[in-house]
């Protein structure tokens, strides 16, 4: 046997040994640890075995249409939780990408990748947002029932910021009176002043028959401010309700509409709950 065929049998033997160390150090039962594929690095797949020694769930090699540094993202996501993360899909997008591993955290269920067969772009970006308002709901590719509030959410957004963009329409400047002088013939005398108008005589004041124009003011009594309303304690179940429902909830018990929108889910609604004192009770 050839000196690269002893290398080669070196390398497929140490690969193996190391995917048995890996499954011994892991104290989940039934975890499967995966040979490498054509797409790791011997660097990459070491890196995978090292993440599968702790962690709960079967992880996938690098997938065909994954760089580096996607393999990277979806490795640190998928470290500390219980279901697989998909590789990233053919033309996935890379930010849809990054958001379904983010959102795999808060799913106890498999979301899917980007399917082109099933859905498009859009179709596929109003699915996560269906997934991340139901996070115990699974929201298959292609689902046009469950994304359609969302989708129809997007066009809305999406004719606003047409109308911000385009120009204000402002009157066109009415044209300036043309201005002529009185034409005169060579020889004629100029013609004179103008006669002065006839002054009218001056109005005899009111206030001399009794009576002032005009309604008089009265000062304006003082209106008390309206009562603060007195908020009662809301218990609120934080994996049943949904992100949009709890979104509404927050605002119309007096959380500001800035704090609500800057928050990606419904653990930081949560936090933003407790921090504006809301009377809102997780369970």
């Amino acid at each position: 046997m050839s000196s690269y065929g002893s290398r080669g049998q070196r390398g497929l033997h140490q690969a193996n040994v190391n995917i048995q160390v890996a499954t011994k150090e892991n104290p989940t039962p039934g975890i499967l640890l995966l040979p490498r594929t054509k797409h790791e690095s011997n660097k990459e797949f070491e890196e995978r075995l090292e993440v599968a020694k702790s962690c709960p769930a079967s992880i996938l090699g690098r997938g065909g249409h994954e760089s580096s540094a996607n393999f990277k993202t979806r490795l640190q996501y998928q470290a500390k939780i219980s279901k697989t993360i998909m590789p990233r899909s053919d033309d996935e997008p890379e930010k849809h990408f990054v958001e379904r591993c983010r959102l795999q955290q808060q799913c106890d269920h498999v979301v899917h990748a980007y399917d082109a067969k099933r859905e498009d772009h859009k179709l596929y970006s109003a699915r996560l947002e269906a997934q991340k308002d139901k996070t115990g709901v699974p929201v298959e590719p292609g689902d046009k029932k469950k994304c359609d509030v969302f989708l129809k959410a997007m066009e809305a957004s999406a004719a606003d910021a047409t109308t911000a963009k385009l120009p204000s329409s402002a009157p066109a400047p009415e044209p300036a009176a043309p201005t002529s002088e009185p034409h005169t013939e060579p020889g004629a005398p100029e013609p004179g002043p103008d006669p002065e108008p006839e002054l009218e005589p001056a109005p005899v004041p009111a206030q001399k028959f009794g009576f002032f124009p005009g309604p008089v003011k009265t000062a304006e009594e003082p209106t008390e401010p309206p009562p603060v309303p007195i908020l009662e304690i809301e218990k609120v179940d934080i994996n049943t309700i949904g992100f949009m429902a709890l979104k509404t909830m927050l605002t119309d018990r007096g959380v500001p509409k800035s704090a609500v929108t800057a928050a990606p889910n419904k653990f930081s609604l949560k936090e933003v709950a407790a921090k504006y004192d809301c009377k809102i009770e997780f369970t």
